[in-house]
């Protein structure tokens, strides 16, 4: 009886199983926009305009006051590539898919889940400025994890959905301290052994080891808002001007936390103050002039109509504190809800001259595979692309939880 060749599609879809249960951050985000990525897969890419929900304020009085819409957006981008390349033969092929899959498919796929999720969790954390949490200290305890629902609270997050991605020192302890909230069922005894630990808290929790690491800015001093930042505060700017560095080669990094003396936080809804002071994140890396630099930040600051977000800009001499200690390493757990992040991927070229390939897409999630005889060679080469982009769309639903 001649053999029976496994088909491309069969290996694909085999492929995207694997790859959907390696994606712990990744698969807990927004994928609506991946179905506007269908360009014919030319490597240029795409940006992708995202609308923002627009915001309002409310009146107090009978006499009607329409609104002007000052629709908000940001740009997401498809241009980061991730593949994984392998030979095998057509005596491979006849292999059925469970051993091809051991032998093949889940080592390559699982590096190529690992490799995208990772990029993706780093981006994010870059750019989300709530966080919860004593930095140096592994979260354990079920006080933490609710600060960090209040910091979504705050921010008026939607309650369904929040998800929390923590890495594997986070869940030991945390599933040590919180023993008594989790239930020793099976189906729980299951998660835990996969690293899912259930739903708790207001979260629905995965582990994962790409939960990635904040290397903090070499900053020391007594840093303070500077004389030009009180002095030119605007509506939606970015920029807080700090000095009293202790050094002109100070540095601070994308992904810094700190908070401005003064400047508190207002609800999105009510825009009253939510008693806490803002955290703001530094978007662009910046080595001191002297002792003193132009950090750019997120958000944009707004003290009066519907994109209030702070009751007061920066005055002069406010004291600036940033959260961590110079130099050193911090974990960057995650609590958020989908709506926070998006990620899309592209529909790629599928060559006509090539015989074996398959493309497919399974939540959002794009994949590519194409084998050829090497004639140079005398192999079979593969290669799994995936061609994609990622953007933190609303960073304000997600909290960092500093390990």
């Amino acid at each position: 009886m001649a053999n029976s060749f496994l088909k491309p599609s069969a290996i694909t879809a085999e492929a995207q199983r694997v790859l959907h249960n390696a994606l712990p951050f990744t698969k807990n985000i927004d994928k609506q926009h991946d179905k506007e990525t269908e360009f014919g897969g030319q490597k240029r890419g795409s940006t992708l305009r995202v609308r923002l929900p627009n915001q309002y304020t409310v009146r107090s009085t009978w006499a009607i006051n329409a609104q002007d819409q000052d629709e908000q957006s940001v740009s997401l981008v498809i241009g980061q590539i991730r593949g994984v390349d392998m030979n095998f033969s057509d005596a491979d092929l006849a292999l059925d898919i469970n051993e091809f899959s051991k032998r093949f498919i889940s080592p390559a796929i699982k590096t190529l889940a690992s490799q995208v999720d990772s990029y993706n969790f780093s981006q994010a954390y870059k750019a989300v400025y709530n966080s919860a949490g004593t930095a140096g200290t592994t979260p354990n305890t079920a006080l933490i994890w609710l600060q960090g629902g209040q910091k979504l609270n705050e921010t008026a997050t939607p309650e369904d959905d929040r998800v929390a991605v923590i890495n594997p020192a986070a869940q030991a302890s945390t599933v040590s301290g919180l023993s008594t909230l989790f239930h020793a069922s099976s189906a729980l005894e299951k998660q835990y052994l996969k690293g899912k630990m259930g739903n708790a808290l207001g979260f629905e929790w995965f582990m994962s080891q790409n939960v990635p690491n904040h290397t903090c800015g070499t900053r020391s001093g007594s840093i303070l808002v500077d004389d030009d930042t009180a002095a030119n505060a605007t509506e939606g700017s970015t920029t807080i001007h700090v000095d009293g560095l202790g050094a002109a080669t100070q540095t601070f990094t994308v992904g810094d936390v700190f908070t401005v003396a003064g400047v508190y936080a207002v609800n999105p809804q009510t825009k009253q103050s939510t008693g806490a002071l803002q955290q703001f994140v530094v978007t662009a890396a910046v080595t001191a002039s002297g002792s003193e630099c132009d950090l750019t930040v997120s958000p944009a600051m707004y003290t009066t109509g519907a994109l209030q977000n702070i009751d007061a800009f920066p005055v002069s001499e406010a004291t600036v504190t940033v959260i961590g200690t110079a130099s050193l390493v911090y974990p960057q757990n995650m609590v958020f809800h989908p709506e926070a992040f998006t990620f899309a991927t592209a529909n790629l070229e599928m060559p006509a001259d090539v015989s074996f390939k398959s493309q497919m897409a399974v939540d959002g999630i794009n994949m590519r595979i194409l084998r050829q005889y090497d004639i140079n060679n005398a192999n079979y080469p593969c290669r799994i692309d995936i061609f994609f982009g990622f953007l933190a769309q609303r960073p304000e639903l997600a909290c960092r939880v500093w390990g």
